[in-house]
């Protein structure tokens, strides 16, 4: 029963076509990913030896001819640490990073193909066979119980003929059975030339999973057998294709010197001419007005070609007009008189080098020229309408694309006649109108030349009208500078036709649509003003809201005395302010100062105003005067109050019993009443409890019978 390789990962290089063989391999190879499939093990295969580590064997037999990387090939060396080499030299036997590492290299090793480059202990087999029937040959190595872990596994380099229906494609395959690998191994895997800067290479993670491309020639790729490919039949296999049987060498010098003469629009004739380059032949292609010459076919030789335009071999949308293949062609300057062409058309021409078979240059010499009078070319947009102040760019269509066209803009203030230059910025195909047209309307056209021969074609016009713009203007129906809570009325000015939208700063401000605007706040406000002709403009105006100042009258003892006493009343003072103290509803005369002798009983209250003229009136402070005449005053020496300062205990002392009820009050300065007492006769000593007061200033009032007395005291902690 045939062994049968079960694969993951298939991945294909396909050879392109290079342009020599210093090319990077990246240039000539594309990478594939072909997935799960089957191979079989090789039969029928010759020994390498028997199974060692650290083993190499040179000059084994491909079969056939073999290109890699543009050279051909009939033997390769194999290493035991899993990879190939081609070349007449030798690798050494103990290298295992040969993609990066050129170490123990000697005379010419000109290639690497790596299935998995490891230091592998050992190998249970190690073999090689050619199979199959020309030109579909193929030549495969084989590794079986490659060990670079514990456990092992199967590899496969397989080479396929040159000219056959896999040309040159190298295939790669990996079998996990019947050796499981136990645990994860990282190897190189890929191809590189004979440097180790010119490689393509695989990385982890994993084979089983991805293979992404490597970006440095150290990247490894890895095989885990005892996670992801656990219950898979098989792993890995890549394949690399490099198509086509030669490698092409381009000519290392290109064409030059292309020219052209002796344009006649009437005759319909022109000669061009071009110098050879170093190539053993040369192709020169021509395509009209935008028909864009082709590039040849590699490998193709073109002939049968003659000078007339419209007649030799069609390629690429043009006509081959010159092929050489003459021995020593390659110095001579080339003369080719043209006939056939028509006037009012441009002309394109590229000029091919090859080598060989048909190898031809990459770079091409390109050349134009462009005979008789140009089209009429289209002025677009043909008419545009716009705002006073905008721009329209115009551009031309219908011309043949021809770089060396002339261009020259001209304006009339009337249409189809009186065109003169308008200024600056008139020479190219496109013109970008002034913001202030020099007419309203403007008459535009682009006036064209083909430079051989000097053929003038006037373009069709275009037209530009400009639309007036609104004067907009804002009036303010009170100063601009105002206080918190006033406002001021913004007008705009109005006219038939005209729309509005207000903005404060650069918001638009929702629903206000109309010509007036009330401004509460500071800020930038814009009114933009629209006409009957959808064009804008703006005006502006700034609002400035300045604040009110603090206002607020402490009391400088108790609010409530008798006939003939008074309190000091205080205002909250500030830099620029100014006062106005008012009894009532009236203002004090002469009281404008910050403080205030009440004498009166009644409310007071202050108005305050600051620099800005902005005012504020503080609450009211009620004055009481209301002693009776025949009260007298508690005489200092009959009582006394102590601590003060106090801090949680206010004590009143007498001399003697008070033979009366008593009422004792504690008063802020603002006149409130924030401790009351009523005391039962007969008492010489009294306490107050103050701790839940905060610090300040005080008054103790203290009342029995026709006697009273009031003392300030102070709370502090």
């Amino acid at each position: 029963m045939k062994n049968i390789f079960g694969f993951l990962i298939l991945f294909i290089l396909y050879g392109i076509f290079c342009s020599n063989t210093s090319a990077q391999l990246s240039a000539k190879y594309t990478f594939s990913n072909v997935g799960q499939t089957s191979v079989v093990y090789i039969s029928g295969a010759t020994s390498l030896g028997s199974a060692a580590s650290d083993a190499i064997v040179a000059n084994v037999p491909i079969g056939f001819n073999f290109t890699f990387n543009c050279q051909n090939y009939t033997t390769v060396g194999v290493s035991s640490n899993g990879f190939i080499w081609f070349g007449s030299g030798s690798v050494s036997a103990n290298q295992y990073t040969p993609l990066s590492s050129q170490a123990g290299e000697s005379g010419s090793v000109e290639g690497i193909i790596t299935a998995f480059a490891k230091n592998i202990t050992s190998v249970g087999s190690w073999s090689y066979v050619t199979t199959g029937v020309a030109p579909n040959r193929k030549f495969t190595v084989e590794w079986k119980n490659a060990q670079p872990v514990a456990g092992g596994i199967d590899m496969q380099i397989t080479l396929n003929e040159n000219g056959g229906t896999l040309s040159n494609q190298i295939e790669i395959a990996y079998q996990d059975k019947p050796y499981l690998i136990s645990g994860t191994a990282t190897g190189q895997t890929g191809i590189r030339s004979n440097t180790i800067g010119d490689f393509m290479n695989r990385k982890a993670p994993d084979w089983c999973v991805s293979t992404p491309a490597g970006t440095v020639n150290t990247d490894v790729s890895s095989v885990n057998g005892t996670t992801n490919c656990t219950g898979y039949p098989g792993n890995t296999k890549w394949k690399y294709t490099y198509s086509g049987t030669s490698c092409c060498v381009q000519p290392s010098n290109e064409a030059s010197s292309f020219n052209y003469s002796n344009v006649n629009a009437g005759a319909g004739t022109a000669d061009i001419s071009f110098q050879r380059g170093s190539g053993t032949g040369g192709v020169i292609v021509i395509g009209r007005d935008g028909a864009t010459p082709g590039f040849p076919v590699n490998n193709t030789i073109y002939s049968g070609a003659n000078s007339a335009y419209g007649s030799g071999t069609a390629l690429g949308g043009g006509y081959l007009l010159y092929a050489s293949t003459v021995a020593g062609d390659n110095t001579s300057v080339i003369n080719i008189s043209l006939s056939g062409l028509s006037g009012g058309h441009s002309y394109f021409f590229s000029v091919y080098e090859y080598n060989g078979t048909g190898c031809y240059s990459v770079n091409t010499l390109s050349g134009s020229f462009c005979i008789g009078t140009p089209p009429q070319a289209t002025v677009t947009p043909s008419a545009s309408t716009v705002c006073a102040g905008s721009r329209v760019n115009l551009s031309l269509t219908g011309l043949p694309p021809y770089a060396g066209f002339t261009y020259k803009w001209k304006v009339s203030s009337v249409s189809g006649s009186g065109y003169v230059n308008p200024g600056t910025g008139t020479v190219s195909s496109t013109y970008l109108t002034p913001a202030s047209l020099p007419y309203n309307p403007s008459y535009y056209i682009c006036q064209v030349t083909c430079p051989t021969g000097g053929n003038t074609k006037n373009s069709t016009e275009a037209s530009v009208t400009d639309n007036a713009l609104p004067s907009p203007s804002i009036t303010a129906s009170s100063p601009t500078t105002l206080c918190v809570k006033d406002s001021v009325i913004l007008q705009a000015n109005t006219g038939a036709g005209l729309t509005y939208k207000w903005k404060k700063g650069t918001a638009i401000i929702t629903g206000a649509t109309s010509a007036i605007y009330v401004a509460k706040a500071t800020g930038n406000y814009t009114v933009i003003e629209t006409n009957s002709t959808g064009c804008s403009a703006s005006s502006s105006i700034y609002v400035t809201v300045k604040s009110l100042p603090a206002a607020a009258i402490l009391a400088g003892g108790p609010t409530t005395f008798c006939d003939g006493d008074s309190v000091v009343l205080t205002s909250i003072g500030g830099s620029g302010l100014t006062y106005q103290w008012i009894l009532g509803s009236t203002n004090i005369a002469g009281a404008t100062k910050q403080n205030y002798s009440a004498k009166l009983a009644g409310s007071y209250k202050v108005t305050v105003t600051n620099s800005a003229g902005c005012s504020k009136t503080s609450a009211i402070v009620k004055i009481t005067v209301n002693c009776r005449l025949e009260e007298k005053m508690i005489r200092d020496k009959d009582f006394s109050i102590y601590p003060n300062p106090a801090n949680n205990l206010i004590s009143i002392r007498f001399n003697s019993s008070v033979g009366e009820n008593a009422t004792v009050k504690l008063t802020d300065v603002q006149g409130r009443i924030v401790k009351s007492l009523e005391v039962e006769k007969d008492f010489s000593e009294l306490e107050i409890n103050v701790s839940d007061l905060a610090e300040g200033v005080y008054f103790v009032h203290l009342k029995y019978g026709d006697t009273f007395k009031v003392v300030k005291t102070i709370i502090s902690r």
